[in-house]
């Protein structure tokens, strides 16, 4: 006569196998998204900053903003979430005293638009349709 044996049956096996792999699917992309999300979060608020200060020097120095390159000029230029460097910068970054203050390569490309208030011929199609922009009246 022999002994009971203990163990998981082979059913057991694969409905815990088949819940596990549920979950992943479900919580996988979510991080991926999210860890995406963040990389791009840490990326484009320091650039942004930068951006910032030097177009206030830049009009300290000079007393209006830089020329626009428009919308459709982005640098670096490339297919988006790819790693790209951002060295060497174009001459009219260069003309902005532009200094990269953290890694050199980007996953985001970047442009600026100026003009003045009022004046909405600077603003591109995506800045006025894709993000809902309205020129400032002052």
């Amino acid at each position: 006569m022999r002994g009971r044996e203990t163990g998981f049956t082979l059913i057991e096996m694969v409905v815990t196998l088949a819940v596990i792999s549920i979950l992943a699917a479900i919580a996988l992309p979510s991080f991926f998204g999210e860890s995406r999300k963040t990389r791009a979060l840490a990326e484009v608020q320091p650039m942004f900053n930068d951006l910032r200060i030097r177009f206030e020097q830049y009009l300290q120095e000079k007393g209006q903003y830089p020329a626009t390159i428009g919308e459709d000029t982005l640098w670096p230029a490339g297919a988006p979430s790819t790693p790209r460097p951002l060295n060497p910068l174009p001459a009219t970054w260069q003309d902005l005293k532009v200094r990269i203050s953290g890694p050199d390569t980007v996953i985001c490309g970047y442009t600026w638009a100026t003009g003045l208030a009022n004046d909405a011929s600077n603003i591109g199609s995506e800045a006025s349709t894709g993000f809902g922009f309205a020129t400032p009246t002052t």
